[in-house]
């Protein structure tokens, strides 16, 4: 399903969910949603909104749920590009699948790093995706810096094998 949509289970009622931009589709009905830290905003009205463990509380009720599709991807190439390792150098590049915003940088120049490790935080479409590299590797380059934007195919990372 991916992230954008999903099933959410609310005291066992099923809801289909999709996130558009600012629109949030429950069952086909599109609603115009904001969210800022524990408030969501749906047309013009503001709810208070804490999650817990499998419960969530919307204006003080309560209420069991349970979200199925929001899963993270098993394959790690779905969050990056890597090029094939050049011949000459044993290099391979992390590069962005979409626009988005560097939040953080976990890895350095020389730092080890095991298949599955994160690189860095990119956020895109609202959402914070872990970077992680493909394979047993060293970081030889890091190219971007925290806050900084980049474009869809631009390299954020070098690995060396």
């Amino acid at each position: 399903m991916g992230l954008n949509k999903f099933t959410l289970m609310l005291d066992g009622q099923p809801y289909e969910i999709e996130r558009r931009g600012d629109l949030l589709v429950v069952n086909g009905i599109e609603y115009p949603c904001r969210l800022k830290d524990s408030q969501v905003t749906v047309y013009d009205t503001p709810h208070i909104v804490k999650l817990s463990g499998a419960t969530v509380e919307v204006d003080g009720i309560r209420f069991a749920i349970e979200a199925k599709g929001l899963e993270e991807p098993k394959d790690p190439g779905s969050k990056y590009q890597v090029t094939r390792p050049s011949a000459a150098t044993g290099a391979n590049t992390v590069a962005a699948v979409m626009s988005g915003l560097v939040i953080k940088v976990l890895k350095s120049e020389g730092d080890p790093v095991k298949a599955g490790e994160t690189l860095l935080i990119l956020e895109a479409m609202k959402m914070q995706n872990q970077i992680r590299a493909g394979h047993d590797c060293t970081v030889k380059k890091v190219l971007v810096r925290p806050g900084q934007p980049v474009e869809k195919g631009e390299k954020m990372v070098i690995l060396e094998a």
